[in-house]
């Protein structure tokens, strides 16, 4: 069985479990495991409140990201008080390692206060998700991106974007996240955005503040001009899947005395390392 993703939405169970049958019987319950841990956190947020849901849902080694900075999320949140702003999201795009043991999410979000008819915020989440052994789902990483207006509303069967599990990753060896992330940043600074085009496959999704993401391998390649050709990434921390087939590193990006962040989750496949999701900010 290969790395498994995703696009939940109510609408598609049909299409998902028909797509799962026709693949080897491989369960849609499997296809949704970390769809289902991100709307179940996103249900607690809504009936017991932000501070509570993240709490409870973040690793204990968990980082948030707050204008360049890398934060530790449990102390922020533990700092923060309660508020009456709800924040809804779901999950659009899910990826989950052949071994079981990590995960990534994205999807739209809303911010909304009551008594105000619009969301005063919107944007998407980018989350990655890892499990140790039997034990529950835990959020590692959290990365928002803003843009305006809001697609929390839109029907994903109505957009011209990928669909359904994507089953083409495979086991391997190899020098953990790093090695993704030296030959993304080799072609990078050699060739400038040109050189991540190598890196798109047809299940990427290139979520880029202030704009709507950018989904599949047409819609990421033709942001591509858009990306400087001068951003300095700096590496963080990364983890990979027990299997070798899905990866994530996160960190740094300076520009114009600026510092923002970024998140890549990687798969692993006949050709090589592939972005399945980047996240930017500068």
């Amino acid at each position: 069985m290969a790395s498994i993703f995703s696009f939940p939405n109510h609408c598609l169970k049909e299409m998902m479990l028909m797509a799962s049958l026709l693949l080897g019987g491989i369960a849609s319950a499997q296809h949704d495991e970390v769809a289902r841990a991100e709307q179940a956190f996103a249900n607690k947020a809504i009936e017991q409140g932000m501070k509570r849901a993240f709490l409870e849902n973040l690793h204990p080694k968990g980082v948030i990201f707050d204008e360049g900075r890398i934060l530790n999320g449990i102390s922020i949140w533990e700092k923060t008080p309660e508020s009456n702003a709800k924040l809804y999201w779901k999950p659009w795009y899910t990826g989950l390692s052949k071994s079981g043991d990590l995960g990534f999410s994205t999807g739209p979000y809303e911010i909304r206060i009551p008594g105000r008819d619009s969301a005063v915020a919107a944007g998407s989440y980018n989350s990655i998700w890892v499990r140790d052994g039997e034990k529950e789902w835990k959020v590692m990483v959290d990365l928002g991106i803003r843009y305006s207006p809001s697609l929390f509303g839109t029907s994903l069967e109505n957009k011209d974007w990928p669909k359904g599990p994507l089953l083409t990753g495979k086991t391997g060896q190899h020098d953990g996240w790093q090695e993704a992330e030296k030959a993304f940043l080799d072609a990078y600074v050699s060739q400038g955005s040109k050189g991540i085009g190598q890196f798109i496959g047809q299940q990427t999704w290139f979520c880029i503040d202030g704009r709507h993401p950018a989904l599949g391998a047409e819609q990421s390649r033709a942001v591509l001009p858009t990306i400087p050709d001068q951003l300095d990434f700096e590496p963080v921390d990364g983890g990979m899947a027990q299997a070798g087939d899905l990866c994530y590193v996160y960190g740094n990006v300076h520009y114009n005395g600026r510092t923002n962040n970024f998140l890549k989750v990687w798969q692993y496949g006949d050709k090589g390392w592939v972005l399945v999701l980047l996240v930017l900010q500068w």
